[in-house]
């Protein structure tokens, strides 16, 4: 009997609308592919003839009409993004033309961020990925110093991170819209988070020279409510003896979401996915003591260095909102 192997992918009737007003543009067109393992394609036409749309929905970083993608045999379509982003992660390759490093990360902080990020951090038998991509003698530098394709090569191993909010979702949702729509923030328990046009998204914009699709191959966006955040904070103090302060409680919901799809069922990355993460918090929760206590029941011990900082009286100064007016006061 023959043995038959999975395509390493494979496109079924694909078809992707775009609607602006009262126009309706058919980019994608009952379009179909299959990949062999070690086959090699490029994509070629005119400007407007749907390539980049073919290859983001190919990618999982758009979802078509109608019509299915599979990466050897998982379906990656019509998938949530967390989901779809593990998928690219484990086995997708995408090279931009620009932004696939991050500036402050030599080249081999940024390689070990990634494989870290996709479970692959302590696996002894990984290949020298900068030695096959002719790098190795450019492992201390930081993408800044390298010079002609040396940044394209490096940026080959880039993969994902998790960008959790609350309920003032503006990155999120222009993760997953395009639209970027600052509105008047809305209060919540998380109220670092409460902040309804962000500073750190021209950052972010800039970083990615304001290519979304870019920015979507390693951010993902996801949001919560305060009732998710109270459930969360009680759980997991219930279940793992863990107390989390409310924004971390936000960043542990992102990124178990994303590592475990939140036990709406079978890892789409296969059982060698790791499901370690790290999240980072930066206050201890007896800081957030009214919004914490209630929820766990018990009174919450302050840390000394915490509790001699909320002792001393509060001093707060009124600064114009102008460059020169902050360097007044930092300059005093």
């Amino acid at each position: 009997m023959a043995l038959t192997t999975q395509p390493a992918l494979e496109a079924r009737s694909l078809y992707r609308f775009y609607r602006a007003g009262d126009e309706e543009t058919l980019a994608l067109q009952g379009v179909s592919l299959r990949l062999e393992a070690g086959e090699f394609v490029a994509v070629a036409g005119p400007s407007g003839s749907g390539k980049s749309t073919l290859l983001a929905c190919l990618a999982g970083m758009d979802n078509p009409d109608g019509g299915s993608v599979r990466i050897a045999g998982q379906r990656i379509s019509h998938r949530r993004e967390p989901e779809r982003a593990r998928i690219r992660a484990r086995h997708i390759g995408m090279l931009f033309q620009n932004a696939n490093l991050l500036d402050h990360l030599t080249v081999a902080q940024n390689l070990s961020l990634v494989r870290s990020l996709a479970g692959r951090a302590h696996r002894a038998d990984r290949p020298d990925l900068l030695s096959l991509l002719g790098l190795s003698e450019r492992a201390a530098a930081y993408p800044g110093q390298l010079s002609g394709g040396e940044p394209a090569r490096a940026g080959l191993a880039v993969a994902l991170f998790v960008a959790a909010t609350n309920v003032n979702d503006v990155v999120p949702e222009y993760l997953a819209t395009g639209r970027y729509t600052p509105r008047a923030s809305v209060h919540t328990m998380a109220n670092a988070m409460d902040v309804g046009h962000p500073s750190n998204f021209e950052r972010m914009s800039w970083l990615y020279h304001g290519d979304r699709d870019a920015m979507r191959h390693d951010v993902i966006g996801v949001s919560f409510t305060d009732d998710r955040v109270r459930d969360t904070i009680r759980r997991v103090f219930e279940t793992r003896g863990y107390l989390l302060d409310p924004h971390s409680a936000i960043a542990y919901m992102g990124l178990k979401g994303v590592l475990e799809s939140e036990g709406s069922g079978p890892n789409p990355m296969g059982s060698g996915f790791s499901r370690n993460g790290v999240f980072l918090a930066t206050a201890h929760p007896a800081k957030f003591a009214e919004i914490v206590e209630p929820i766990i029941g018990r009174k919450i011990e302050k840390p000394e260095p915490l509790a001699q900082a909320l002792g001393q009286p509060r001093h707060i100064i009124r600064i114009d909102a102008a460059l020169d007016a902050v360097k007044t006061v930092l300059c005093v």
